[in-house]
C-alpha cells in the first residue's frame, strides 16, 4: 500500500497519467478556487485553472496525446481541456 499526502479538506480526488510517461498519478480539484493540483511522476506540482465552484472533476485522454487531460462536468455539460489548453 502507498500513502500520498496530497490535497486539503474540501478537495475532490482525480487521477490519470498527467505527464504521459508512466503510471497514473494523483491529483485534486479544489472547488473553492476552480484549480486542479496535479502530482507528476517526479513529485512536482502542476496547477491548472479549469473549473469553478460546483463543478465535478473528470480526467481522460480526450485528444489522443501522450498524457491525460482534466475536465469538469457542469450542469450536464462536459468542459474538457485538450493538450493545447
Amino acid at each position: 500500500m502507498a500513502l500520498v499526502d496530497w490535497g486539503q479538506a474540501g478537495d475532490l480526488p482525480v487521477s490519470a497519467n498527467w505527464d504521459g510517461s508512466g503510471p497514473d498519478n494523483v491529483g485534486v480539484f479544489r472547488p473553492s478556487t476552480g484549480k486542479f493540483h496535479l502530482r507528476m511522476d517526479d513529485g512536482s506540482l502542476t496547477v491548472l485553472d479549469w473549473g469553478q465552484a460546483g463543478d465535478l472533476p473528470v480526467a481522460g485522454n480526450w485528444d489522443g496525446g501522450a498524457a491525460a487531460n482534466v475536465g469538469v462536468w457542469r450542469g450536464g455539460v462536459f468542459h474538457l481541456r485538450n493538450d493545447d489548453g
